[in-house]
């Protein structure tokens, strides 16, 4: 995979997470934005995995969770470290784009060792969304939001679908 460095961010958002030290959405954005160019040029598809951590209310990042936000969002970046970038994208929701996808089994592959990761390090694993360009989304935007729809959520009776889905 070729190194996809993050540029400055804009002076109106944030470099990086404050909690987790992840790059912010809008860092990813762009970063994603120039998978996607090389993509196009090249015909290798991208992966977006959007991972959700379950089993805690997402409002109480300030209440004590962010040693897990912290601890999540470094074995995230210890897994994907020469494959991916990895981003915080909202609560408890991080995001991590994979260029130079060969085939959908690989962004699969990325998903189980993520999801198996996080079930060891809380208990609880994380939920995973797998949106790949071109087949759920063009742009770099449309394709995190494929992921996110794509992350599976508690039903009404408290049970999830399977914890990694695809777009």
């Amino acid at each position: 995979m070729p190194a996809y460095e993050l540029h400055p961010a804009p002076s109106d958002s944030p470099a990086c997470d404050p909690i987790t030290g992840l790059p912010s959405r809008a860092r990813l954005l762009d970063a994603l934005q120039r998978m996607l160019e090389d993509a196009r040029r090249t015909g290798c598809p991208v992966a977006v995995l959007n991972i959700r951590l379950v089993g805690r209310d997402p409002r109480s990042a300030v209440d004590g969770a962010a040693p897990l936000l912290r601890d999540s969002a470094d074995l995230v970046r210890m897994i994907i470290r020469d494959c991916g970038l990895a981003a915080r994208v909202s609560g408890d929701d991080f995001a991590v784009a994979l260029a130079e996808v060969r085939h959908p089994s690989v962004a699969l592959g990325t998903a189980r060792r993520l999801h198996r990761a996080l079930r060891g390090l809380h208990g609880s694993a994380g939920h995973i969304g797998v949106a790949l360009y071109p087949d759920d989304a063009l742009d770099a935007e449309a394709l995190i939001r494929a992921a996110e729809r794509a992350t599976p959520t508690m039903d009404a009776v408290g049970y999830a679908r399977a914890p990694i889905q695809t777009g």
